[in-house]
């Protein structure tokens, strides 16, 4: 019992003696990076070319918002709706937990999954996809939300 109730006193009184050895190492190691930042502020102030490094990054002149291949085309409309699919699951959910009608709400979540009205470019008032626009498809989902009668579930 002597011997661990030792071993507990070293280890408890190791971290704090270690902080106190190690206090002047982390000021001087402070004092120095300040140091050097004004060193470089006062380079930077006093000389007019200073190389800031690239302009541009390899990956901005590799990047292009075109597509090369038909499968980035792919990739990107499949990961659009994944994205969808995942939001209009969570709303779902948080609806039924909160005893909210959703049945007409998941029609219409098939129907926009299924039919891909949901718009993936710009959205605007003239925006028109098929025979259904932003608004309309808005207003279907918003209408579709009704607190369910009292006593009875979705």
């Amino acid at each position: 019992p002597l011997g661990e109730i030792w071993k507990l006193y070293t280890r408890s009184l190791d971290t704090p003696i270690q902080t106190w050895l190690n206090a002047p190492r982390r000021l001087l190691r402070s004092f120095t990076y300040t140091r050097q930042q004004r060193k470089l502020a006062q380079v930077v102030l006093n000389k007019p070319a200073f190389d800031y490094g690239a302009e541009t990054s390899l990956r901005q002149v590799a990047s292009d918002i075109k597509h090369h291949l038909f499968f980035q085309e792919i990739d990107q409309s499949m990961y659009l709706k994944v994205a969808q699919k995942q939001i209009l699951e969570t709303v779902s959910n948080f609806l039924e937990e909160h005893h909210i009608n959703t049945d007409e709400f998941r029609q219409r979540q098939q129907m926009l999954l299924n039919s891909g009205i949901i718009n993936t470019g710009t959205i605007s008032n003239s925006n028109l996809i098929g025979s259904v626009s932003d608004a309309q498809v808005a207003m279907s989902v918003a209408s579709a939300i009704q607190p369910a009668a009292p006593g009875l579930q979705a």
